[in-house]
């Protein structure tokens, strides 16, 4: 709350609202504090996209002038607007234009929509489509080979990425123009799926083996890019959504800066730098940083550089995040690290002397355990504390990584909708797979965990996953999920607006409606917190405002 020390008249007003705030410290978050001001028939105020007042509606009317954008929001939920810690915005924008298969129930569903799709297509031209899931097609579903999409389009090539973004399929016209038979070895950290007679069967694991086809693949043009990025911020914002940390995408700040300055960019974009195993080893990622004109901070308030990405290791659906203990349905195997405890270090610490924020994607216990490490030894160079240093994902919480963490400052963005809608926990030991992605752990523990979605892997919508996040709801099958994963309404909106903020160094200009900060607010129809945990999806975003415009009505 507070008061403007410069011209009253603002840009833009919301009267007779129910202001949630969230102000709170990221501090105070650690140590268990929840509560926050709520303002019934409140009033926000907005001038040069920041936020000047914040208190009832009565007083907020003195900042109403000649100019002023009033909006009544009729006692609905004011929020602030929605952040989303780890989201591949781009690659959201890319399929929309594209085939996705996310709501395909089964193998046949997904060659119905690829027979349909093929029809349209000139001889040569690439068929691109992703998120199909075979878990989500009933008990017992294998994975899809080539052989099962080939006869729907054999003079088109086609290139399907899962729903995890770690395995893809290829029918044999894209095998072919990316010259993949069966004397073709399989890359580092990468793995080409055959058939017993040693053909390829179309399967592609890890991101090493997919880019054997993604070379030679179409690029988008420039101008895709920023289509992309514009039709991604048309549905986010939708979605409440105003600011997103955009992991891989550092090398595509030229498109986003395009995008900003025709006015076209409608969320906040945080972007990584990705060290790509395939691109070389550990010497050839610490010389790309050493090159890179940018460090974590560098930016505006709407496109900046986060940090850098490792991927450290794969996913349980395929067998490939790196676990302390055998897999419950394949024990011959624990998965595999991408990277040596040696080369991770070498990298986070190069990282880490050039001024770099670092996050990792580690999905296995065991990778996680690597990271931590990597991370102990960055604090002994200069303390990490904070340079904020992340684990991406980190699925599977122990209680002996906590201590690190706390001591390391360091956070997870965390995501509960993978667990409801992936269908891997029946593939997972019980006592790893009943506290997946609950960030209900990490909370109890003094952890920051800022809600995610990872999209596209599966959808961006924050309510859904505020659901998730609650109910820990299994919508694949009926798994039961740890009561102690659990967060409660109000954990769940701070996950996604101040603990979101944390990893990208801005929670003290976004995730809370105070004073001072981005003007960037959501009106929603009902209070969601207040309410029952199952009327939580039925809650509908009416108003997204970005820097006290708004870039999104119902």
């Amino acid at each position: 709350m507070g008061k403007a020390s410069w011209h009253p008249e603002a840009d833009l007003v919301v009267q007779h609202a129910r202001v949630y705030t969230v102000a709170l410290t990221i501090d105070e978050v650690k140590q268990g504090k929840r509560e926050f001001p709520i303002i019934d028939d409140g009033g926000v105020a907005v001038k040069d996209g920041k936020i000047v007042f914040v208190g009832s509606a009565r007083d907020a009317q003195a900042f109403i002038g000649g100019e002023t954008e009033v909006i009544d929001a009729s006692g609905k939920t004011l929020v602030p607007g929605f952040i989303d810690s780890h989201l591949h915005a781009t690659e959201v924008g890319m399929y929309l234009k594209n085939l996705d298969f996310t709501r395909t129930a089964s193998l046949d569903d997904m060659r119905a929509l690829v027979a349909e799709r093929a029809c349209e297509k000139e001889p040569g031209e690439w068929l691109l489509g992703y998120a199909w899931n075979e878990l989500a097609w009933g008990e017992g579903a294998a994975m899809p080979t080539r052989r099962d999409v080939d006869d729907l389009s054999p003079a088109n090539p086609c290139y399907f990425v899962h729903i995890s973004h770690h395995v893809a399929l290829a029918n044999k016209a894209a095998l072919d123009a990316a010259g993949i038979t069966r004397d073709t070895l399989d890359p580092a950290a990468g793995r080409i799926g055959r058939y017993p007679d040693g053909e390829p069967n179309g399967l592609l694991f890890e991101p090493s083996a997919m880019e054997l086809v993604e070379a030679v693949a179409p690029k988008p043009a420039d101008e895709d890019i920023v289509d992309a990025i514009k039709q991604a911020g048309k549905l986010l914002n939708s979605l409440g959504i105003t600011a997103v940390i955009d992991p891989n995408h550092e090398r595509l700040a030229k498109q986003y800066v395009i995008a900003r300055d025709r006015g076209e960019l409608t969320y906040r974009a945080s972007l990584m730098l990705y060290l790509n195993a395939g691109e070389g080893d550990a010497d050839r990622q610490c010389a790309l940083m050493e090159s890179e004109m940018a460090v974590t901070g560098f930016g505006d308030g709407l496109v900046s550089v986060n940090g850098v990405k490792i991927l450290d290791d794969g996913i349980p659906a395929v067998f490939t995040a790196a676990m302390r203990d055998p897999y419950k349905l394949d024990p011959s195997t624990r998965g595999t690290s991408i990277w040596s405890q040696e080369d991770l270090v070498k990298m986070v610490r190069k990282a880490h002397e050039l001024g770099w924020q670092v996050g990792v994607h580690a999905i296995g216990d065991r990778a996680a355990d690597m990271v931590l490490a990597a991370y102990k030894d960055a604090d002994g160079i200069s303390p990490a504390f904070d340079r904020r240093h992340y684990l991406i994902h980190c699925p599977f919480p122990h209680e002996d990584m906590f201590d690190a963490m706390r001591e390391l400052n360091i956070g997870v963005p965390v995501q509960p909708t993978i667990a409801a809608e992936m269908g891997e926990a029946r593939m997972l030991h019980e006592r790893l797979a009943r506290n997946k992605d609950g960030a209900g752990i990490f909370l109890k523990n003094g952890i920051i965990a800022g809600g995610s979605s990872d999209a596209p892997v599966v959808s961006p919508d924050v309510i859904r996953g505020m659901y998730y996040a609650v109910t820990r709801k299994d919508a694949v099958g009926d798994f039961a999920f740890s009561e102690e994963s659990k967060v409660s309404p109000v954990e769940a909106l701070i996950m996604w607006t101040k603990n979101s903020a944390f990893f990208s160094h801005d929670d003290d200009k976004m995730g809370s409606i105070e004073v001072g900060n981005y003007g960037d607010l959501v009106i929603l129809d009902r209070d969601f917190i207040a309410g029952e945990p199952e009327d939580i999806p039925c809650t509908k975003v009416e108003k997204t405002i970005l820097g006290g415009r708004i870039v999104y009505s119902a």
